[in-house]
């Protein structure tokens, strides 16, 4: 797969993922969000600084610290779902980001 639709699918998942986090879900859909949203992240990190949007890039470096599934981060409730809209309608924002790289 292109990297430029791996990154829209990568977006997209966990840009919804984080939007539908608001619900009240088993403890196991906020694990595997965790992991999903740190991967994009790390992933995202990468992808934008080979398209030379290096500032979008490392935005994307505190929901990986954030959500990271190894050192847990643990927040009450509510900042939670406020950085859950936060990161989420970032992420699907970021699927306008334009390339600077020169062909």
């Amino acid at each position: 797969m292109e990297y430029k639709k791996l990154s829209v699918a990568v977006r997209l998942t966990a840009g919804i993922m984080l939007l539908l986090a608001l619900a009240d879900w088993p403890y196991s859909y906020y694990q595997i969000l965790r992991i999903v949203v740190c991967a994009s992240s790390l992933f995202l990190i990468w992808y934008f600084k080979e398209l030379h949007l290096d500032t979008l890039g490392y935005v994307f470096i505190i929901p990986a610290v954030l959500f990271n599934p190894i050192i847990p981060i643990y927040l009450d409730k509510q900042l939670w779902h406020t950085l859950d809209v936060a990161f989420g309608l970032f992420f699907l924002v970021s699927l306008t980001a334009k390339s600077r790289k020169r062909s």
